[in-house]
């Protein structure tokens, strides 16, 4: 049974995520129907908006009953909205006042513990319901950190409500460029227009080739100060790109001119920033940031440059984004791994090992163990420690010719080759990506079987041991590569083969003792090697090593 602590600290996170949103909000609302009372756990109010989020901590849950349940419940509060009474509520926000404003009603879950598949959460939006996975909540919460009260507009976006300040338009001048990738709009705005119609169009929030990183709450609140003195200016522009959805609606006139005017429409989040994000969310704790009232005298302009893509095809620039930031310190090389996931460009070296490790990461036992986005926590290995390393450098061994020619050597591509020239979707690459997870997952499983046979703590609690983290990970990585250089079809019984790691240490302070980096990697398997090889009936090769390995 889910615990009413954990049940609280649920609810207490929500309600501090739409507060920090923007919105009011109150928790344990006790309401009363002409049929039944009832609790709305979250209830978060912006003018007339309501949504109301109920909190689920249990593991157990029959979810097509509880969105049917959740739909009814939506139906009856929009219904019976006037006939409502509130009973009582922590935070004494939900008011029969305020109830008696609200003219749109949205219905969310949150989960703590369980962990709703996509169709599921696909099935909950038909029906209007709304889901909070793990993922999206700690999404929500750095980035109403980050944002503050804007991250509202992006609440309404992901949850499909519209309000009518959106189907406003804007006429400003502007200068059209056209160049071979795009047609571009050099105009203004101040910012509290811009802020409301531009969104970070991160990979964290899974949207398709989007490349930007998580904003930075240290750097916007820096740019806030300067742009608090009295004669701050920001000569940069704000790049940023058209959402298709409004693309139509972004009107140059005269059509032949370079000298014009643009309409902009003012739909939220429907304008990507490629670049400028922290300069813009600056303005969030300035005067800037709210429509100026004509009482008393309006305050001193701050106009922002922008330039505005049009037709700027958000592939083009994931790939040419990956292609700059390749091997830079800058980016989170997860994140990276994460959208050659999405590219799908096999002439990447990161593509082929990371849609592998991502397939891992939904078979056992690595099923959610991998830290596939940028904001997941609690998972022992990221996408790019486990694909960067011994995946790709020794059981693929990629080659790269001055020809332009690739050319795959390691013992895994022999196994079940693929074809680079050809994309994601050619059944022979789909059978070779099936073929390669499931060899690596049998592997993987005939080492945990070994362990747990000792401690099943040994690979399900990477507190204390390292069997699953960067180090541990590679090292057996390393050893399989070994190992299929002598068995190149793994026609061996792996589990009995594997026995003799179960005797090794793999606490995290025994681990680190070998190092870290690739030689560490190389160090500790050359200690897996040595037990392997007192027991086998076949030997297999050690590694080169600069450090000592009797540990």
């Amino acid at each position: 049974m889910p615990s009413q602590n954990g049940h609280r600290k649920l609810r207490d996170k929500i309600a501090s995520i739409f507060r920090a949103s923007g919105f009011d909000t109150d928790r344990t609302v006790h309401i009363k129907t002409p049929t039944r009372e009832t609790d709305l756990d979250v209830c978060a109010l912006y003018q007339e908006v309501l949504i109301a989020v109920e909190c689920k901590t249990g593991r157990s849950i029959h979810f097509d009953n509880l969105i049917s349940e959740l739909k009814s419940k939506r139906d009856e509060i929009i219904d019976q909205k006037d006939k409502l009474s509130i009973l009582g509520s922590i935070d004494n926000v939900v008011t029969q006042k305020r109830l008696s404003l609200i003219k749109m009603v949205k219905v969310a879950v949150a989960f703590r513990e369980y962990h709703p598949a996509a169709d599921q959460i696909e099935r909950a939006r038909r029906s209007d319901i709304e889901v909070l996975d793990s993922d999206a909540i700690e999404y929500y919460d750095r980035t109403s950190r980050a944002l503050g009260r804007w991250t509202k507009y992006e609440i309404f976006k992901e949850m499909c409500i519209r309000r009518q300040e959106e189907d406003e338009e804007v006429k400003v001048d502007s200068l059209r460029l056209e160049q071979p990738g795009a047609t571009l709009y050099v105009f203004s705005l101040p910012p509290y227009r811009l802020l409301r119609i531009a969104y970070v169009h991160r990979r964290s929030s899974k949207a398709t080739y989007a490349y930007q990183r998580i904003v930075n709450p240290n750097r916007t609140e820096k740019i806030s100060r300067f742009l608090s003195l009295q004669r701050a200016f920001l000569p940069n522009a704000i790049l940023l790109a058209f959402d298709e959805e409004i693309s139509d609606r972004v009107c140059f006139e005269p059509p032949d001119a370079t000298v014009g005017k643009l309409t902009v429409p003012m739909k939220y989040c429907s304008s990507w920033i490629v670049d400028g994000q922290h300069r813009l969310y600056g303005f969030e704790k300035t005067d800037y940031s709210v429509e100026p009232s004509e009482e008393p005298a309006p305050r001193g302009k701050f106009d922002l440059l922008v330039v505005g893509l049009k037709g700027f095809r958000t592939e083009h620039q994931a790939k040419t984004f990956v292609d700059v930031n390749d091997n830079q310190k800058r980016i989170d090389p997860t994140l990276l791994c994460d959208l050659t996931t999405l590219i799908k460009d096999l002439r990447h070296p990161l593509t082929w090992p990371s849609l592998l490790v991502e397939e891992l990461n939904r078979r056992d036992p690595w099923k959610e163990r991998i830290r596939i986005f940028e904001i997941s926590r609690a998972k022992p290995i990221t996408l790019a420690g486990f694909a960067k390393w011994a995946l790709s450098r020794e059981l693929l061994r990629r080659k790269e010719h001055v020809d332009g020619r690739i050319e795959y050597l390691g013992p895994l591509f022999k196994y079940a080759e693929f074809d680079y020239t050809r994309d994601m979707d050619y059944a022979f690459n789909k059978g070779a990506l099936s073929r390669q997870a499931s060899l690596l997952a049998r592997y993987f499983k005939a080492v945990k079987q070994n362990l747990d046979r000792v401690n099943p703590d040994i690979w399900d609690n990477p507190r204390e041991y390292g069997v699953t983290k960067t180090t541990g990970v590679n090292a057996l990585l390393l050893v399989l590569n070994r190992l299929m250089e002598q068995k190149p079809e793994l026609d061996l019984d792996l589990v009995s083969y594997l026995r003799p790691i179960a005797h090794l240490s793999f606490k995290n302070r025994w681990i680190v003792r070998f190092g870290g980096g690739w030689d560490g990697f190389k160090s500790l398997a050359k200690r897996i090697i040595r037990d392997l090889n007192k027991n086998a009936g076949f030997k297999i090769g050690y590694y080169k090593t600069k450090r000592r390995t009797g540990v």
